[in-house]
């Protein structure tokens, strides 16, 4: 059977993946997104998974800036290109999957011609372990083969294979052997269009009719006891194609052609106890097209409208059912809960999956910011309750910053260890100065605290450090808890907080007079909630997120202390190496018609730094210190945090490049307050991939 977002047209980009291409021109949002793995505008969508997980088909074949392949999108939104069968074809165009998404199977063109072009196709099956492969022809040269669907399982295709005066339906085997299934009536035609789950029965339109008139057409049905048998046409029409059959082969579905100048078309539904059913119209419309049935062969969906309507004028999309007859889209969604927006029609309704509870389809919009437009639609009724999402790319832009946000706090809280009281010596922390001889200190307690902002962006952080630290000979080591939390907003009323929690243990060396060692190391773990807002039809839901994750940090660094000194200033110059790594757990949504699962991710750094510690006596108790780093990346993980839906809209969210080589500074103001303790107040500002501005304060003791 097959899954389709549109009918397969090389010409046109279906309306659906327009739409979801206009979110890469949305205005930046408080997340970076700029990596996602949108819809590319020239990508056509042919068909889905029976799982409804997998969106397939191609570049299309004007795109300015992609090859011509084939692709498909996984349920991340993440296009995965396959290629075309062979180096001289021009394109290549998957038309159907397997229920799973594992075979897919297409056809790849070669053009011949300079004035009139000719793209002539030759089928392919494709899977990850093989590869594209070519499908055989039965026919003799000059021929070519066409492939229309695959079973459920995989194992079977089903096209035609066509030559300059013959064109004959054709069932390739698990072996890619080609099997000819021959026509209804003797020197006509014959094309497959669909095949059930096992690939026993396959379906299609043949030429002849029941009077055998080559003009005339007929829908047919393939099994290996019967062969090929008609369907007929409904009363009183005279022709018939059949587009669609359901997994277990019992249930047919397409169009029936009245005679005359109308040649009115009325979808139908064929079973082998009842025969062909015509499944009527929507009130006031004189035409219905079905395009798919579900794999349970209980749905039927399409679109109904003017006979003679043009682009859609008059349409709309229907859900077929036993129970309740020929209904639109929109009459359906409204009595399962959803409200409809007023601006928006339901056009046409594509396909749909294996029980009929999620539905892709065209609608058209009025008084947009773009005018009168042409959008895709999902509808989904199920367990979560019944839902209608129509602005696509406002959608993914939701999920891209909820997944980025979680993300975002996984890479940035281990660089916190190295930050605020932390960048500078175990040594400088106590009220008195242990650099400066006074052998009766032998231990440090400390309190600081940190606020601050990324730019451009709705990010703020703060967080809280206490610490304690001892002497042992030329020894001494620290130990210290942390407390973070930070705070985003979102372009479409969501927002994320996460609040971590750190142990540091720092040990430090004196090697002799001037030279310093020191070793520290972070272990943290975090949590956080999120709140994604999105439209379901007319009304906003929320789905809430829980991100959790756990993080650890290690710097090595070496420093000679006061090696240049000059009048009251001295430079203290250090080399560090440190690595990170951060974990973020799979985090599932609850609440919400369309709550997703978004997957884990681990990333790991190395980085090395340079940096110079100038200390300026600014009065008897004061001393100002800038503090001046250049660090580098030299090893960096990138990682795909994925949110996944179960429909091909999610995002594909790459984290983990960004800049490798930023610069760190840092101005302290220390004042000793009497004879032990000492304040320090703090302006920082980081360069990594958004600039980071912050302050802090540090109250610190020496005894």
């Amino acid at each position: 059977m097959r899954y389709r977002f549109a009918p397969s047209s090389p010409r046109r980009v279906n309306p659906l993946t327009q739409a979801l291409a206009f979110a890469a021109a949305l205005t930046p949002c408080a997340a970076s997104t700029a990596g996602l793995s949108y819809f590319d505008p020239w990508y056509i969508v042919t068909t889905i998974s029976g799982d409804g997980r997998i969106a397939a088909g191609g570049w299309h074949a004007h795109s300015p800036t992609n090859p011509n392949d084939a692709a498909f999108v996984a349920p991340s939104g993440q296009a995965i290109t396959i290629g075309r069968l062979k180096p001289g074809d021009e394109n290549a165009l998957i038309s159907a999957a397997s229920f799973d998404g594992g075979v897919l199977v297409g056809n790849s063109y070669a053009c011949i011609g300079l004035i009139r072009r000719v793209c002539l196709p030759a089928a392919f099956r494709w899977s990850n372990a093989t590869g594209m492969v070519a499908l055989p022809n039965p026919l003799a040269n000059p021929s070519w083969t066409f492939a229309a669907d695959v079973s459920g399982d995989g194992r079977y295709i089903v096209g035609n294979s066509t030559g300059p005066f013959s064109r004959i339906a054709v069932l390739w085997h698990p072996d890619l052997h080609a099997e000819t299934l021959g026509a209804l009536h003797p020197d006509s035609w014959s094309s497959a269009s669909a095949v059930s789950w096992d690939g026993g029965v396959v379906v299609g339109t043949a030429g002849g009719g029941a009077d055998d008139d080559p003009s005339r057409r007929e829908a047919f049905r393939w099994t290996r006891a019967t062969g090929m048998v008609g369907l007929g046409a409904l009363p009183g029409d005279q022709d018939s194609s059949a587009v669609d059959v359901s997994m277990r082969g019992d249930v047919v579905v397409g169009s029936s052609f009245g005679t005359g100048v109308s040649r009115r078309e009325q979808a139908f539904r064929w079973t082998p106890a009842g025969g062909m059913q015509g499944l009527g119209f929507l009130n006031g419309a004189e035409r219905s097209v079905a395009r798919a049935v579900s794999g349970d062969g209980r749905v039927v969906v399409g679109y109904s409208g003017p006979s003679a309507s043009i682009d859609y004028q008059g349409a709309h999309a229907f859900r077929w059912t036993q129970e309740t007859g020929m209904q639109s889209f929109a009459s359906w969604l409204t009595a399962n809960g959803v409200i409809m927006p007023a601006t928006i029609t339901l056009l046409d309704a594509y396909s749909t999956n294996y029980d009929g509870s999620v539905s892709v389809g065209l609608a058209r919009e009025i008084n947009s910011p773009f005018g009168t437009r042409d959008i895709g639609w999902i509808a989904r009724v199920g367990a979560n309750g019944a839902g209608l999402l129509t602005d696509i790319p406002a959608f993914q832009r939701g999920l891209a910053e909820t997944g980025l946000a979680a993300a975002d706090a996984a890479r940035n809280l281990p660089q916190n260890a190295f930050d605020g009281p932390y960048q500078r010596s175990l040594y400088d922390r106590g009220g008195v100065d242990a650099n400066t001889g006074n052998d009766d200190r032998h231990g440090c307690a400390w309190a600081a605290g940190r606020i601050g902002c990324e730019q451009d962006s709705e990010t703020r952080r703060q967080s809280l450090d206490a610490g304690y630290c001892r002497d042992f000979g030329r020894w001494r080591a620290g130990i210290a808890l942390a407390s973070s939390a930070a705070h985003q907003r979102f372009a479409f009323g969501g927002r994320a907080r996460t609040d971590a929690h750190r142990l540091t243990l720092e040990a430090a060396l004196k090697l002799d007079d001037t030279w310093r060692a020191e070793l520290l190391a972070g272990f943290g773990e975090f949590d956080g909630h999120s709140l994604r807002i999105y439209a379901n039809g007319a009304r906003t839901e929320a789905s809430i997120g829980h991100p959790t994750g756990r993080y650890q940090a290690l710097r090595a660094r070496v420093s000679a202390h006061d090696l240049w000194i000059w009048r009251s200033a001295s430079i203290t110059p250090y080399a560090a190496l440190s690595a990170t790594r951060s974990t973020l757990e799979p985090m599932v949504e609850t609440g919400g018609t369309f709550s997703s699962r978004f997957e884990g991710a681990e990333w790991k750094d190395r980085n090395a730094a340079l940096g110079v510690i100038a200390r300026i006596d600014a009065g008897r108790d004061t001393t100002l210190t800038p503090v001046l780093e250049y660090a580098h990346r030299l090893r960096q993980t990138e990682a795909t945090m994925r949110a996944d839906l179960g429909i091909p809209i999610g995002v594909a969210l790459p984290v983990g490049g960004g800049d490798r080589d930023w610069l760190r500074l840092t101005l302290d103001l220390d004042h000793r307050l009497g004879e032990r303790g000492g304040l320090r107040l703090s302006l920082q500002a980081n360069t990594q991939d958004e600039t980071d501005i912050g302050i802090g304060a540090m109250y610190a003791l020496g005894f």
